[in-house]
């Protein structure tokens, strides 16, 4: 299985990824769901800041994940 997926995930103004949405899919849906799934389990950002230097909530949007599983052979 094989994919390339690109998402858009809300961040809070703490920094922690609130949701995630598939922005390009790779046809499968689970290699979507897992892009998504990881992006909320295991990133950490900085939050965005506004003109005055305050921490605001924002968007991260990611270059395409690339997944490619070995088929064991």
């Amino acid at each position: 299985m094989r994919g390339r997926v690109r998402v858009a995930v809300l961040v809070d103004n703490t920094g922690e990824p609130r949701r995630c949405v598939v922005l390009q899919s790779s046809d499968e849906a689970l290699l979507d769901q897992s892009t998504c799934r990881l992006m909320l389990e295991k990133a950490r950002f900085d939050p965005a800041r506004d003109r005055k230097g305050r921490a605001v909530a924002g968007v991260y949007r990611s270059p395409r994940v690339r997944w490619m599983f070995a088929n064991g052979d």
